[in-house]
Parts: C-alpha cells; structure tokens; sequence
C-alpha cells in the first residue's frame, strides 16, 4: 500500500493547530528568553552559501557573544550582518517558541574598548571540544520572536500564572 498522504488526511493531521495563530513576542520577552538560554545556532555567509552553526553565547542586552576558533565563523562573520536564533518546542507538538536577533558581528578578540573587555568576562562556556580563544559579538539591531501554544516556559520566566480559562472545569 502507498503511504502517500491525501490533502484531506494533511489537513486532518494539522487540524490541532489551525485553530491557533502565532503570536509575536515582544522585544522584552525575546531577551528574557536569550537571557536564559546558553545554546543557539549563528548564521553567516560563508564562500558565498548560507552556514548555521550551533554555539554557545552569553547575552547582554543587545548583545550576543561566542567564542570560538579559527575557522567560518572567526573569518566570515565579523564585518557582515549575521542572524542568532534560540528556539525550544514542546516534544508533542503542543507549544513552541523562537526568537531570532539580526545584527552586524565584530570581532571583540583584541579590541580595548571597555565594552569589549566587559562582554569578554561574560561566562561563555563553549560545548564543543577544543581552543575557544577568539571572541565574536552580534550587536542586536531586530529582535524577533514567536510562539504558539501556552509556552510554561515563557509564562514562569515572566511571572504569568496561568489563565483560568485553559483549566477544565468538573
């Protein structure tokens, strides 16, 4: 049997969602949830193709910093526009949220500045193994995001309780 789906069986399978719309967050939400994540995915042009690398940043309103190693990163993002994006979903489908910052990247490495050296001594602690020693930050010029669902997450982090009316009632 073929187990190509009919258009009227795809649109009883995403019937859970169509009855929700996406909801953009605000730019205040959007930090709070860069705020307190430590993983996200950097995305640059390299030899003239899209690149998305996860990494590791610290966030300082409205700034994302990495460290890294010689390579893409270090050689074609400083001096471009990059995107940074967190995102985090619900296993079954019933939330979902993203945030996306868009900005010019600058490599901070030697720089003497005092805002260079401040974000240099933020707690950027890289997964992947190896030398960590050059410094990029993405100056957040758009920040984005969006959710569906009722997010615990983001209701915790801004202090929401949750409404009334998503409780069932005996």
């Amino acid at each position: 049997m073929d187990s190509v789906h009919t258009e009227s069986e795809r649109s009883e399978e995403s019937v859970a969602h169509t009855d929700e719309a996406l909801e953009a967050l605000t730019s205040e939400e959007s930090a709070e949830l860069l705020r307190t994540h430590r993983m996200g995915r950097l995305v640059f042009a390299f030899e003239s193709w899209p690149v998305v690398l996860p990494v590791n940043y610290a966030f300082d309103d409205p700034t994302v910093v990495i460290r890294t190693d010689l390579g893409a990163k270090l050689s074609a993002a400083p001096l471009h526009a990059v995107a940074f994006e967190i995102d985090d979903a619900d296993p079954s489908g019933a939330w979902g949220w993203s945030v996306l910052a868009q900005g010019p990247a600058f490599d901070i490495t030697s720089a003497q500045d005092a805002r260079s050296e401040q974000l240099r001594s933020l707690a950027v602690e890289p997964w992947a193994p190896g030398v960590h020693d050059h410094w990029l930050m993405m100056s957040a010029v758009r920040l984005s995001g969006r959710r569906f669902g009722r997010v615990p997450q983001l209701e915790q982090l801004l202090g929401r309780s949750p409404s009334l009316d998503q409780e069932e009632t005996p």
